[in-house]
């Protein structure tokens, strides 16, 4: 059976803050400086192939410059 888009998303969204925190304990960092977002279903890997969960089970990480204060 197919999984209720609403679980998929949490799912996804604690598979999110699970890498946020690992990234945050290990170097010490302020969990502030993170957001961790979970798109469930919404942004695929490979839209051309459905059925490839794996690609879709992932987390993406993207880091910007710092503001200048």
């Amino acid at each position: 059976g197919q999984m209720p888009a609403s679980l998929v998303k949490e799912l996804s969204l604690n598979r999110a803050n699970a890498v946020k925190e690992a990234v945050v304990r290990k170097f010490n960092l302020s969990p502030n400086q993170f957001a961790a977002e979970g798109v469930g279903w919404d942004r695929p890997a490979d839209a051309g192939d459905p059925m490839n969960h794996g690609k879709n089970r992932r987390v993406e990480v993207r880091v910007f410059a710092a503001e200048r204060q």
